[in-house]
């Protein structure tokens, strides 16, 4: 390859570079230099499209699963996914439809950049049907969470008790509810019909056993990114140190041995949560 080092003016150069660096990018005969510097020196380097750029959020969100894995999850090639998380090759709308719905992901998110990354299961009510319903989703886990209880103390004011659940299908797929509840005392009437609610909800999850059931206590700020839909389940599922926090909690009347250590394992609001369960 030969360089191209004729002398030109700058209008000339601006109405040829388009046409020599369609050459120069098709290796061709052309190898342009400005003042020692080649073209790709002095452009700004390329950047991925915003779908690009979104399917790699997705791709180091869930960092536990190859890109080999997440493309077989789908069905499509490895060289296929490569090239849109590149930016090289725009995915269709079906591929993005198909991405969205293996991974729970928000369509719209994933094509337009509208909302946020994950969707989250609406539970508006809390209520005695629960367990059923859950049932009929047919997760083949569910992980309660809840809000570490040593903020309580670090941070009182900023302490709620929070507690959700989080559904996973596979290691790839997983979706939280999208309300919390709150573990503690700062409950109107209707909290405290929610809180019951779940206690009747662990108990069914611990007794009947139609799935496995996991607890796990993690930072506050991860719950609520979480619920909202910005964080990927597999992380928190994952993250918290493992707790049977959940099947204590519908141990109301504390009648197990361990009800002793309930305090110390998952703080003040914890027990004086079952405690107003207790005077309803």
């Amino acid at each position: 390859m030969t360089k191209y080092a004729a002398s030109i003016s700058v209008s000339d150069f601006r109405g040829r570079l388009a046409e020599i660096l369609e050459e120069v990018e098709a290796g061709s005969r052309y190898s342009l230099t400005v003042k020692g510097r080649t073209v790709a020196e002095l452009l700004p380097p390329s950047t991925p499209s915003a779908v690009a750029t979104r399917l790699l959020k997705v791709v180091r969100d869930m960092r536990r699963i190859t890109p080999a894995q997440l493309a077989e999850a789908v069905g499509m090639r490895l060289g296929a996914l490569d090239s849109y998380m590149t930016g090289e090759n725009d995915p269709d709308g079906k591929v993005l439809e198909a991405l969205a719905e293996r991974f729970h992901l928000n369509a719209a998110w994933l094509k337009f950049g509208k909302g946020v990354p994950y969707k989250t299961l609406s539970l508006e009510f809390w209520d005695a049907e629960l367990f059923d319903y859950l049932q009929r989703l047919a997760p083949t886990r569910i992980t309660c969470l809840m809000e570490d209880p040593r903020t309580q103390i670090k941070d009182p004011e900023r302490f709620h008790g929070y507690a959700t659940i989080l559904l996973g299908w596979d290691d790839m797929t997983y979706m939280a509810a999208s309300s919390t509840l709150h573990v503690s005392t700062a409950n109107g009437a209707g909290g405290y019909g929610r809180l019951q609610s779940f206690a009747a909800l662990c108990r069914r999850l611990s007794t009947e056993k139609t799935c496995a059931v996991y607890g796990s206590i993690i930072p506050q700020a991860d719950l609520l990114a979480l619920t909202n839909g910005e964080l990927w389940g597999g992380v928190v599922a994952r993250s918290g140190p493992p707790s049977n926090w959940w099947d204590d909690f519908w141990d109301i009347t504390h009648r197990f041995p361990i009800a002793t250590s309930y305090e110390s394992n998952y703080g003040k609001a914890f027990v004086d949560a079952q405690r107003a369960l207790r005077q309803m």
